[in-house]
């Protein structure tokens, strides 16, 4: 999609849309790491923690669930 075509802000998001609008947001055509959702946005509080069943501690591995 090209924003420039209609003139808009395009986002890219994450978060659970069944309890909140989202957590993280990256703006289409800024500066962003690849694989990234983006930084969070004001007021959120983000951690990862362990997913035993996939083998993965956060601390450790630098990987895990996402938890906020």
């Amino acid at each position: 999609m090209d924003p420039f075509t209609y003139l808009i802000k395009v986002y890219e998001g994450y978060g659970s849309t069944e309890t909140s609008s989202g957590i993280c947001t990256n703006i289409i055509g800024e500066w962003r790491c690849n694989g990234s959702v983006g930084p969070p946005l004001a007021n959120c509080h983000i951690k990862l923690i362990d997913v035993p069943e996939m083998g993965l501690v956060a601390k450790r591995d630098n990987r895990g669930e996402v938890d906020y």
